[in-house]
């Protein structure tokens, strides 16, 4: 019984680290993709491009939030509830800002790597 329980939760932190990872290169060759397309002169040169890497790099985003309580992302809601308010709150504010940390640290190398390709000009 305990090694079952042990095998899956393996099975579900594998699947999570695998989301991560599958994300995060997505993202990032999609961005990619698209600096060198707006380097040669396929498109407008525009770093707003980059936003098409959003997706792939949200579902990095779930695979980290899956990762830490070692449960699904649709089952959360549930375990949200059984918290008293101020655990709520607290959990809250360290999600919001943990979020908005992941994300600006992604907009940022994005705009990075546009700033690199381009230069000054």
């Amino acid at each position: 019984m305990d090694t079952a329980i042990q095998s899956e939760a393996v099975q579900f932190r594998k699947r999570a680290t695998k989301k991560m990872v599958l994300g995060f290169c997505a993202a990032l060759g999609i961005g990619a993709f698209f600096v060198v397309v707006c380097h040669e002169g396929g498109l407008p040169k525009s770093p707003l491009w980059s936003i098409f890497s959003a997706l792939p790099f949200a579902y990095y985003v779930t695979g980290t939030i899956e990762s830490i309580p070692q449960r699904p992302y649709r089952d959360l809601g549930t375990v949200w509830r059984t918290l008293k308010s101020s655990q709520r709150v607290l959990l809250g504010v360290l999600l919001f800002l943990a979020t908005s940390l992941v994300f600006m640290l992604g907009a940022a190398s994005f705009f990075h790597l546009w700033l690199i390709v381009y230069g000054d000009g």
